[in-house]
């Protein structure tokens, strides 16, 4: 009776199938530093989504503070609609662990990551959503600047590599790795 198994050659031809196929997996995955843009990029159109989304459940308008010098982002909401009075030691709650809503780039998870841009008709304006959802900018320290986003509103992550764009009228928001 023949013995049965495999031959030197079978087993070489197999290991150098399975190694190009690794070289090839291995080729097509971002980097770690890509990969964490790509997820701070899309947790902050979740949480921009969320700002909007709040503002139309509560009836009051919410603005979302992007601050470039301190590398984190804030959720207010307006104190009584329409007054234009915003208390800024009040932010909306996270619900995920209902502490105010402040998120920093600067945590483990995400070291690395910059936000290199933030504009909102101007730099330094706040991303603000009136009760239907619509988007204004406003420069947060003088409420009385508020107005209509006039162009699509833009969130630059660690200069040039993502882009989360909000557009004007309807507040739809992207993730792009291009300026358009």
């Amino acid at each position: 009776m023949a013995k049965k198994g495999f031959t030197i050659i079978e087993l070489i031809v197999v290991l150098l199938i399975v190694g190009i196929m690794a070289i090839v997996a291995i080729s097509q995955m971002p980097d770690m530093n890509t990969m964490r843009i790509n997820q701070t990029a899309y947790k902050i159109q979740s949480d921009i989504r969320y700002a909007q989304r709040l503002a139309m459940q509560l009836q009051r308008r919410t603005a979302i503070l992007f601050s470039v010098a301190n590398n984190d982002y804030s959720i207010y909401i307006e104190n009584i609609y329409g007054t234009n009075n915003w208390n800024s030691g009040v932010k909306a709650k996270n619900p995920l662990d209902q502490q105010d809503f402040n998120a920093q780039l600067d945590s483990e998870e995400l070291k690395g990551i910059v936000i290199s841009e933030a504009v909102f008709n101007a730099n330094d304006y706040a991303l603000v959503f009136d009760r239907n959802g619509v988007p204004y900018a406003m420069q947060f320290t003088s409420p009385a600047t508020i107005g209509i986003l006039i162009s699509t509103g833009r969130v630059v992550l660690n200069t040039n590599k993502k882009y989360i764009l909000v557009k004007p009228t309807t507040g739809s928001v992207n993730v792009q790795d291009v300026y358009p």
